[in-house]
C-alpha cells in the first residue's frame, strides 16, 4: 500500500520487525538504554511504570515518550455463579470495592493513573463521566471501611470470612496493597501466584475456587465477552438476563440505529458498574518511549477503529545513519 501521507511512498519501510518477549524488565530497561532495543513500553502485561520512565527520561533524554490511558488494565473477578460464595451477594461485593482506598492506591503508580478508565475517543459517546455517575457507583470507588463492616454484616458476615486469589507474579504488588485493606474489615485474603499456562488455564476453564486476576478493559461494546452468559473471558461466571437482553438489542440495532445501540450500551455500563461483577482498581497510564531514530512513530498501538493491533510498523521507518552515529 501507499502511504497515505505521502503517497509517492510505498509501504512499509521496514524490512523486519521483532517483537521480543524479554521477561525481566531490568533487562528491558537496559537493552533500551544502551541502544539494543527501539521500542519499548508497548502494551503488554508487564508495561513498565513512571518509575522506569522518569529514570530513563534521565538517561536518555532525546528519547520520544508518551503515557496515555490504557486499553486494559488488571482488576479482579469475583465468581458470581455460586450462592455458597460471599460475593454472590452484591452487598458483599460493595463492601469489598469501598474498602479500598483506590485514590491511596493511586499513589502505588505515582499518580500516573486513572480512578475511573476513560475508553477511547471514538467511544466517547458510551462512557458516563465519573462525575456523572450515580452516587452508588462512586461510593465504590470511595473509602468508607464502616460503611464495609456494616454491609458484610447485612450480608452474614459480621466477623468477615477467608478467601483466595490465583493471579501472575506481576500482580502481587497490588493484591498485597488491596489485602491489607480487606484485613481491616475482616477479609483474610491469600495470594496464590500461579505461572502463566497453568493461570490461563485455570481462568478460561474457569478452574479457580474464589477470585482470579483479569484483564478489564474501558468501555468498549467489542469486549462485551467479559460479561455475557457462557464466554470464555468471563471470568466472574456472570449470566444476568438484563446484560444478555440489552446485548442482544445492541446487535439488533448496531448497523441500523447506531445512536440507540450506543445509547443501550451507555446505561447497561452503568448498570454493569453498580453490579459490581468485578473490582476495578485505579487504571495506570501506559508508557511508550522510542529511539531518537525512529521516525514518524508517536507511541501508537492501534491505528483507527478496527485496524488492529500492531498495524502501525509499516508506517515507521529507522535512519540508520543517525543510528549509528548515537550508539557508535
Amino acid at each position: 500500500m501507499k502511504n497515505p501521507g505521502r503517497p509517492e511512498d510505498q509501504l512499509p519501510y521496514l524490512d523486519t520487525v521483532k517483537r521480543l518477549i524479554i521477561l525481566d524488565l531490568s533487562t528491558q530497561i537496559a537493552a533500551f538504554r544502551t541502544g539494543k532495543l527501539d521500542v519499548i513500553g508497548t502494551v503488554s502485561h508487564a508495561s513498565f511504570r513512571w518509575e522506569e520512565a522518569k529514570d530513563l527520561r534521565r538517561t536518555n533524554p532525546e528519547a520520544g515518550q508518551v503515557s496515555y490511558s490504557p486499553p486494559y488494565f488488571t482488576g479482579i473477578a469475583w465468581r458470581v455463579d455460586k450462592p455458597d460464595l460471599p460475593w454472590y451477594d452484591k452487598r458483599v461485593r460493595h463492601a469489598l470495592s469501598m474498602a479500598v482506598d483506590n485514590r491511596a492506591m493511586m499513589d502505588f503508580w505515582g499518580g500516573y493513573c486513572l480512578l475511573h478508565n476513560e475508553p477511547s475517543s471514538v467511544l466517547k459517546d458510551i462512557h458516563t463521566p465519573f462525575e456523572q455517575l450515580p452516587k452508588v457507583v462512586q461510593e465504590l470507588y470511595g473509602y468508607y471501611p464502616d460503611k464495609a463492616k456494616q454491609l458484610l454484616a447485612e450480608a452474614g458476615y459480621p466477623k468477615g470470612f477467608k478467601c483466595e486469589i490465583i493471579c501472575q507474579s506481576p500482580d502481587v504488588d497490588m493484591l498485597s496493597i488491596i489485602k491489607k485493606y480487606w484485613a481491616a474489615v475482616g477479609v483474610e485474603l491469600t495470594i496464590d501466584v500461579k505461572e502463566y499456562g497453568v493461570y490461563t488455564s485455570m481462568t478460561l476453564g474457569k478452574g479457580f475456587k474464589h477470585m482470579a486476576t483479569h484483564s478489564l478493559e474501558a468501555s468498549s461494546p467489542e469486549k462485551m465477552n467479559r460479561y455475557t452468559t457462557m464466554q470464555a473471558y468471563n471470568p466472574a461466571c456472570i449470566s444476568d438476563p438484563k446484560i444478555d437482553k440489552t446485548w442482544e438489542q445492541v446487535n439488533a440495532t448496531l448497523m441500523t440505529n447506531p445512536a440507540e445501540a450506543s445509547r443501550l450500551l451507555k446505561e447497561l455500563f452503568v448498570y454493569i458498574l453498580e453490579q459490581a461483577y468485578y473490582f476495578y482498581p485505579p487504571a495506570p497510564l501506559y508508557w511508550v518511549m522510542w529511539q531518537p531514530w525512529v521516525k514518524d512513530y508517536h507511541g501508537e498501538q492501534f491505528i483507527g477503529k478496527w485496524s488492529g493491533y500492531m498495524a502501525y510498523p509499516r508506517y515507521v521507518w529507522v535512519d540508520e545513519a543517525l543510528k549509528k552515529k548515537l550508539t557508535r
